[in-house]
């Protein structure tokens, strides 16, 4: 048995195997319409899929890239392809073997339509398993949260004095508001003059340049504390916590 998904301008076939693992989806989202496209006329049953899972219908807006799942997809195979039909293969998504991401010119970068032409250029060859054309996710605001069992203590951080939180009211770096509006310090180098600091502290060891570093007093380039029952040498190592941060 046979079920043919429909949507204007392409259709695709689903054989039993392919009909019992999404039945339960399929279900859900084909309605039966009584005018078909000459382009349709080979297709029995009139079944349209409205939300089918190779085509995605969205408020979103689509773009020019197509996800694309080429069997047994060689990266000589996925560029013939993406020649073939005058699109240009940027090469494998990721980690993900066989899926690549291709791009047509012709296309609008931003439509509230999608293409349905190259979505069918694509879908109808017989070497490709699966294509989606992309469109942009509607990002949102999330509230932060930490994997920090000590975070809710570092005043110093946020909320000085307030919530029962140690130190005092407004004497804080107020950080969570500057994360929430988008600033992570990302590309900034900062040079603290301080005492030692433990540059292979788990908290550092990464934000951690080497170059940027100094110890003035023994005058050699590591600002390692000294470890002795004082710990008057350890003062640098707070400080690059709190910045780095």
């Amino acid at each position: 048995m046979n079920i043919y998904i429909l949507v204007p301008g392409v259709y695709h076939k689903y054989n039993a195997s392919d009909l019992n693992k999404q039945q339960a989806s399929l279900k859900a989202k084909l309605v039966t319409v009584g005018n078909l496209s000459s382009h349709h006329q080979g297709a029995p049953g009139g079944i349209i899929g409205v939300h089918g899972s190779r085509i995605h219908m969205c408020s979103a807006y689509y773009v020019n890239q197509f996800a694309v799942h080429i069997k047994g997809g060689s990266v000589t195979k996925a560029n013939n392809l993406a020649k073939e039909f005058g699109f240009i293969n940027h090469g494998q998504i990721g980690t993900i073997n066989e899926h690549y991401l291709f791009e047509h010119h012709d296309v609008r970068k931003r439509s509230t339509d999608p293409s349905l032409h190259h979505h069918s250029l694509l879908s109808e060859h017989p070497e490709v398993h699966w294509v989606e054309q992309q469109y942009v996710h509607r990002r949102t605001k999330r509230d932060l949260t930490f994997n920090d069992p000590e975070y809710k203590n570092q005043w110093y951080l946020h909320e000085g004095g307030k919530r029962g939180t140690a130190g005092t009211v407004g004497y804080d770096m107020n950080v969570k508001r500057a994360w929430e509006m988008g600033y992570t310090g990302k590309g900034v180098i900062v040079t603290i003059l301080d005492d030692g600091i433990e540059r292979d502290h788990p908290d550092l060891i990464k934000n951690y340049d080497p170059y940027a570093s100094y110890d003035v007093n023994n005058k050699d380039s590591d600002p390692m504390p000294r470890y002795d029952p004082t710990n008057e040498n350890r003062h640098g190592t707070r400080c690059a916590g709190e910045v780095s941060a």
